[in-house]
């Protein structure tokens, strides 16, 4: 009985292995993903392409601003015209740097 316990164990363990490991890679596919769209958002930003910037964010997404009203809704935030005016004020491109 023992040694049968023991390789219920086993199993247990290997499959707690196996599905920790498909997590693993799978976490790798989605920081993957996610620095990918971040580098398409920064790129976008830098060059200046409101569309760009827009395109990744949630349909439902919301900005803050410094100037009142503080919080952008979503029908704001996805206006190109008004992040076109933003880059405006802006006279060469706009770099981040880490």
């Amino acid at each position: 009985m023992a040694r049968y316990g023991h390789k219920i164990r086993a199993t247990t363990i290997n499959r707690k292995y196996v599905l920790n490991n498909r997590a693993v890679r799978a976490m790798g596919n989605d920081e993957r993903a996610i620095c990918d769209l971040l580098d398409a958002f920064a790129h976008a930003i830098c060059l200046k392409d409101s569309v760009g910037a827009i395109a990744p964010l949630a349909d439902d997404a919301v900005t803050f601003d410094l100037a009142p009203p503080l919080q952008q809704g979503p029908e704001v935030t996805h206006d190109p015209d008004r992040l076109e005016e933003w880059f405006a004020t802006w006279k060469g491109p706009i770099v981040s740097e880490p």
